[in-house]
Parts: structure tokens; sequence; C-alpha cells
């Protein structure tokens, strides 16, 4: 048997021994079990963080239920961003108002609200500012005489920076850091707890 025939034999069965260990490879994948993509960490926001998943996601071992559904919620409510602002708008296929989104948000999640920032400010129960957890409301009002005008869902709380996602007048709905804000700050109001049930 010539060099070149041996050398032709030796090629073919390099060729079919890559090709079984290839379909061997695939029925391995194929078969493997999927790992759960679902996590209970929360991914905190910033104004160039992605639209996030829906709601529904299952409490895992290790996390209470309130943790988990405030996780749900300010990720839920983080994927509107960019809906246009609409006096009074109550859904996203029209637009929201500041109110209309917050009580948009919270329903999804069976926590019922007015669509009144002034009636939402008097549910649940105050809580200082520097202890605002993600699903708080702040409540904005111009002075002490004044009524409250805005509201806004906080998104997470460092202890330096209060990131919260509300439907603005300006851009819509907006992710931003209202302690860094030279318009906001002055008139933050009061922060509500409206979810805590006694978990």
């Amino acid at each position: 048997m010539n060099k070149r025939l041996l050398l032709h034999l030796f090629g073919a069965l390099t060729i079919l021994s890559t090709l079984n260990r290839c379909a061997l490879i695939k029925d391995l994948t194929t078969d493997r079990p999927k790992l759960p993509t679902e996590t209970p960490v929360y991914i905190p926001a910033t104004p160039d963080a992605p639209p996030t998943e829906s709601p529904g996601r299952p409490v895992l071992p290790g996390y209470d239920k309130e943790s988990s559904l405030r996780a749900d919620l300010v990720q839920y409510a983080q994927q509107f961003r960019g809906i246009g602002y609409v006096s009074a708008g109550k859904k996203p296929e029209t637009g929201f108002d500041c109110s209309g989104f917050t009580s948009f948000v919270m329903q999804e999640f069976e926590i019922p609200i007015s669509a009144s920032a002034r009636d939402q400010a008097k549910l649940g129960k105050e809580v200082p500012i520097e202890k605002a957890k993600p699903g708080d409301l702040v409540f904005y009002r111009r002075s002490p005489s004044e009524p409250i005008f805005h509201v806004s869902l906080v998104v997470e709380n460092t202890g330096t920076q209060l990131w919260v996602v509300h439907s603005t007048s300006s851009r819509g709905v907006m992710v931003e850091d209202i302690l860094a804000s030279s318009y906001w700050r002055p008139f933050i109001y009061t922060v509500r707890d409206v979810i805590n049930r006694g978990w």
C-alpha cells in the first residue's frame, strides 16, 4: 500500500472520528437540563441600565416575600422608561402622568392605590428618607403651604444616592438620582411605604 493511499485513509478516519465526537457532544448538550435563569439578586438601576424582566419571578429560598416583591416591582417599573408623559395618563399605550404611572405599577402587583398623588400620599406609613426601600413612594411639594405636585417610586437607596423611576413632564418615564438633582431635591416632602403589609 503506497504512502498516498495511507494518507487518504488516515484523513478519512480523522474526519469520521471528528464527526462522531461532534455528534456525541451535541447529544450531551441537547440532553443536559437547563440551568435556572431566574435570580433573586436585585440589580441596582442606573440611567443607562437596560429594561429588565417582567414580574412573576418566584420567591427563592433565603429571600423573604416582601424583599422579593419589592425587587420585582422596581424591575417591572423600569421597563416603561422612555414612555412619554401624558396629563392624567394611566397606561403605557397612551402614556403616564406621575401618579398614573405609580398606580399602574402598584396595581400590577395587586397593591391598589389611587391615581392621584395627593391621595397616594395618605396611604401606608411615612418612613425617613434615609430608610427608603425599593418600591416606596417619594412625594414632592414646592412649599409647606402648597399641595403635593409629584410622586416617584424608589429604585435604590445607597445612602448617598436615591434613585427613583418616575414620569416627568419633560422626559416621560425615566430613572434618576433625586438627591443629585438641583430641581427635585428641594421639593422632596415625604416618603411613604405602601407595600409593607406585615410580612
